[in-house]
């Protein structure tokens, strides 16, 4: 299952949480328990064996990740 950020609308505690895309699961936030909270956008990185997806950057080294 992916793992999702989500911040809190009551106390603003950013945190995560591993749960599906489709799942009808309440999150709670582990700070004050509110279920006032909002799933944040994230970056992702696809790979495939022996190559980055992502197209390549400036972040020293060579080859991407595998």
């Amino acid at each position: 299952m992916p793992l999702f950020e989500f911040t809190c609308k009551a106390c603003h505690e950013t945190f995560e949480e591993i749960t599906s895309s489709t799942s009808r699961k309440t999150i709670t936030c582990p700070k004050c328990g509110s279920h006032d909270v909002q799933k944040l956008v994230s970056a992702t990185v696809m790979t495939r064996k022996g190559s980055s997806l992502t197209g390549g950057g400036s972040c020293g080294g060579s080859g991407g990740f595998s």
